[in-house]
């Protein structure tokens, strides 16, 4: 039987199953929510949201603008890959700005 969205899931893998489905469903959304509390954290560092801005810049160029998969070296790209690539290098230059403040 099918979950409905406020049934209570009958087994483990059955919730995996819906978080995965949801994580790819709404990947977009989820996305962008992290990019607007990151940038949100940034506002009283004005270098840092600089840095974030060319980030965001990249974020629509690789991620949110395309409709075909990118092709390197005539391998196409999982866009999977390209979300994870481009949140190491969001929080990447955050952390470092963190550790920085804390000296």
């Amino acid at each position: 039987m099918a979950p409905t969205p406020l049934s209570l899931l009958s087994s483990y893998s059955i919730a995996l199953s819906c978080i995965r489905c949801n994580l790819n469903y709404f990947r977009f959304n989820y996305s962008l929510l992290i990019l607007i509390t990151h940038f949100l954290g940034l506002l009283w560092h004005p270098f840092a949201k600089i840095v974030f801005l060319l980030l965001f810049l990249l974020w629509i160029f690789l991620y949110f603008s395309r409709d075909e998969p990118i092709f390197v070296y005539n391998h196409s790209v999982d866009d999977r890959f390209v979300l994870l690539t481009l949140l190491l290098l969001l929080f990447l230059p955050w952390l470092l700005l963190m550790l920085a403040l804390m000296c």
